[in-house]
């Protein structure tokens, strides 16, 4: 599933996009971020990828720039079958959330400027983008995802069928338990997972530290994952005694099954049988 879907113009926003690209790929990870030129695959009909990617997001940015609506003497929106009005159109009759973006102080146009499907478009809040303001503008884009995909997901319906899908869990989570523990997570689309739990005790000399690896295959059925490790090692370090220091060792480990929940875009929560529940952040 696509997370956060840019259209845009190449005409008038390709170094803008290239900006805002980076910065919600850094904030969300590639997966899960569109843009059609990183996104989709050469020999493909790009119109059914680009409706299907729409119907699978959950924030739409409809990057404007000065020639969004018009270039070249002609209406760009008036055409039926422009790409980018049929992106936005999609996303606004299908209830994503749409954030426009302004790019170097683009305007945006009025309803009366545009065709009925799409005129919602003008009545939107808008963001800013400038180039060179880009690392504070791309900053408030983020958050502003960040705040509309939480609202998105809060929607009756939508979290519940969201969480049983296995696409939702790709990519890399982590907890910290400020305590010197940290666990990870990174859950990949062939089936297949890497966990790391690192431990770390603080002494007044020094400090010993047990890293745990596990590598395996996952199922997800309904609310349920179930992860069998096929390899597993534990490794210790110790600065006070490092003659006791090992490096994977194999270790014994046994299946294990969670319920799973992602109570917000980025947030996963992992339920033991035991009601014991640890919850992670995308990371990647």
């Amino acid at each position: 599933m696509t997370s956060v879907f840019i259209s845009y113009r190449r005409a008038d926003t390709s170094h803008a996009v290239d900006v805002l690209d980076a910065a919600l790929v850094r904030a969300f990870g590639r997966a899960h971020v569109f843009r059609d030129v990183a996104s989709l695959q050469a020999g493909r009909d790009y119109l059914p990828a680009l409706q299907k990617a729409v119907a699978g997001s959950d924030a739409f940015i409809a990057l404007v720039g000065h020639s969004w609506a018009t270039g070249e003497g002609r209406s760009h929106v008036e055409q039926r079958d422009d790409p980018v009005r049929m992106e936005v159109a999609a996303a606004l009759a299908q209830g994503v959330p749409v954030l426009p973006v302004l790019v170097d102080g683009a305007t945006m146009p009025g309803v009366a400027d545009l065709p009925m499907e799409v005129a919602k478009l003008s009545r939107l809040h808008a963001l800013p983008l400038r180039l060179d303001h880009a690392e504070q503008d791309t900053a408030a884009v983020v958050a502003s995802v960040r705040a509309e995909r939480g609202r998105f997901w809060s929607r009756p319906g939508r979290r519940r069928s969201a969480t049983t899908r296995r696409e939702e869990l790709q990519g890399d989570w982590m907890s910290e338990d400020g305590r010197g523990t940290v666990l990870t997570y990174k859950f990949n689309s062939d089936g297949t997972y890497l966990f790391v739990g690192t431990s770390r005790i603080t002494r007044p000399t020094g400090w010993m530290e047990f890293e745990s690896q596990h590598v395996g295959e996952y199922e997800v059925s309904g609310r349920d994952l179930r992860l069998t490790p096929f390899r597993a090692t534990i490794s210790q370090r110790d600065t006070d005694f490092p003659q006791q220091a090992f490096a994977d060792r194999p270790q014994g480990v046994r299946n294990s099954v969670f319920t799973f929940q992602l109570t917000a875009p980025d947030v996963l929560a992992l339920t033991t049988a035991k009601g014991e529940t640890v919850s992670y952040r995308r990371s990647g």
